[in-house]
């Protein structure tokens, strides 16, 4: 295998790993952002209020109309 040859596959691994590494942070951070906490308090409310009967949701909370 010619010296160029390994150089490019060593950048290849480089850039597969950064990507791999990238897509597991953001697995692992998405949940903690303000939209993932909006959509987990979205699906919370709705099994506890029922479907249609949310007043409103929050990152921190939620509340029912009745």
């Amino acid at each position: 295998m010619s010296e160029q040859s390994k150089k490019e596959k060593e950048h290849f691994h480089l850039v597969v790993g950064l990507i791999f590494l990238g897509v597991i942070a953001f697995a692992f951070i998405e949940p903690f952002t303000s939209a993932g906490q909006l959509e987990s308090n979205t699906k919370v409310a709705i099994k506890e209020c029922g479907d249609g009967n949310i007043k409103s949701v929050t990152t921190s909370s939620f509340t029912c109309k009745n």
